[in-house]
């Protein structure tokens, strides 16, 4: 019999962050849900321990990300709600990094690149 993690479980860590969800190979693969001990959640798809695929990570602030991950970063199309709800990005990120996109305030929409947001 193996030691190793397969299919649905829930993880309890030392440092009080907790998984529920799917393991293979003793590892984070499929569906789960991370809660972080500063009160941020991901849900969504793992591979090989890191976030993978489509997820939402919800932050404590209550601000949120709906979108694509690539080996635990934000990489592909995805939306930013800052936690006001006012605010919206809608954008390609790149290992993690915002490219281009769409920010709205209210009832405006504005044109961003990545420059515009770090200058």
């Amino acid at each position: 019999m193996s030691n190793k993690a397969e299919g649905m479980g829930c993880l309890d860590l030392p440092n009080g962050e907790q998984y529920k969800g799917q393991f293979s190979n003793n590892m984070r693969n499929g569906y789960g849900i991370y809660k972080f001990r500063n009160g941020d959640i991901y849900k969504g798809s793992w591979k090989n321990g890191l976030f993978e695929g489509y997820g939402i990570y919800t932050f404590a602030s209550k601000a949120k990300y709906k979108g694509q991950f690539k080996r635990g970063q934000r990489d592909g199309v995805g939306i930013y709600r800052y936690k006001d709800g006012r605010m919206i990005w809608k954008g390609e990120y790149k290992e993690g990094v915002i490219k281009e996109g769409v920010i709205r305030r209210s009832s405006y929409i504005t044109d961003i690149t990545h420059k515009d947001v770090i200058s």
